[in-house]
């Protein structure tokens, strides 16, 4: 209800309207990198995430893969899901445009590079206790610093194929 009420507010706060599609280009490119900035910010601080880029997180730190392309794989797959629900309704690319596809595919890439530049110096912060994985997130179930539900630091089974 509070971020309806600030969304609310700067809505008319910032009665902005892009002329042409340039300026929108613009806007949307501004939106992507301050979204996966604030993304890649809200992880690493072990920050309470919002619920998508938290089993993002969590999916990344299970597999040991980056977060940034597990984002995009994520994004890919929600697309996806998407369309296959719009045809199956009868309404084909129904809510996918340009900016959703832009977005599905800047997002990951803009978690990806400020985790790669910032990675050492995110380190060096004072009370920052622990260094800077590889894979972006510390794979440690018996910390209460973790947000990574128990069942997800499990290591992965051997397959028997």
């Amino acid at each position: 209800m509070v971020f309806t009420r600030f969304m609310n507010l700067f809505d008319r706060v910032l009665d902005f309207e892009p002329q042409g599609p340039a300026a929108t280009l613009l806007i949307l490119a501004l939106a992507i990198v301050c979204t996966g900035v604030g993304a890649a910010m809200s992880v690493n601080m072990h920050l309470v995430p919002n619920p998508g880029d938290g089993i993002v997180a969590a999916l990344a730190e299970r597999t040991g893969k980056e977060m940034g392309l597990v984002k995009n794989c994520f994004d890919l797959g929600n697309v996806c899901l998407t369309l296959a629900m719009g045809f199956g309704f009868g309404r084909p690319f129904c809510g996918i445009g340009l900016g959703t596809v832009l977005a599905m595919i800047g997002v990951g890439r803009v978690v990806a590079l400020f985790n790669h530049l910032c990675r050492r110096l995110w380190a060096a912060w004072p009370g920052w206790s622990r260094p800077w994985p590889e894979n972006g997130l510390q794979n440690n179930p018996g910390s209460s610093q973790g947000f990574c539900p128990a069942f997800l630091s499990l290591p992965p089974k051997k397959h028997l194929l």
